[in-house]
């Protein structure tokens, strides 16, 4: 098991990433990640999820300028990516048993459901995510427009303070 300061180091970045990552990944990482004596510890399936993931995420910002929506949808894909590991995971576990038809009905429902409660999920973050960009949106348009208002106020004062200083020297 490992904390998030070993996690940090042994991935190479910064313990707020890790932080980043496992708020972004909690529902795939959710049974990798225990809180032990109130430090919260991932063992090493969850590490290597969160290792895949981290240098997924590095190869792609270096091959390509990501915007805003392509972000979003990394995100999803990321996400989508590291669940489906986990469903064949659970999908393979539930090939391997020695089980008889009624126990392999009873798993195949599980399974369904998990299914189910996966899209459901998905879906849910693929609307988070619209409305957080949509949220974005605004408030880089909202920065965008005061910052040209400063830009304004700050030439209307030096323009003033220039006619000042003028005013002052020729009295």
């Amino acid at each position: 098991m490992y904390t998030i300061n070993e996690l940090a180091e042994k991935l190479g970045v910064e313990t707020v990433k890790v932080h980043e990552m496992l708020v972004l990944e909690r529902i795939a990482l959710k049974d990798y990640v225990k809180r032990i004596d109130g430090v919260l510890k991932i063992d090493e399936t969850g590490y290597k999820l969160l290792s895949n993931t981290f240098f997924d995420k590095s190869d792609e910002q270096s091959k390509i300028s990501i915007d805003n929506n392509s972000k979003s949808a990394d995100n999803i894909s990321e996400t989508v990516k590291v669940e489906d590991d986990v469903i064949d995971k659970k999908s393979d576990e539930i090939d391997n048993e020695d089980v008889n038809d009624e126990d392999l009905q009873v798993n195949a429902s599980i399974h369904d459901d998990e299914m189910l409660k996966f899209k459901e999920t998905h879906s849910k973050l693929k609307q988070e995510i619209g409305k957080l960009d949509i949220q974005i949106k605004r408030e880089e348009d909202a920065l965008a427009h005061y910052q040209k208002l400063l830009e304004t106020k700050m030439t209307e004062y030096k323009n003033a303070e220039v006619k000042f200083l003028k005013k002052i020297l020729h009295q």
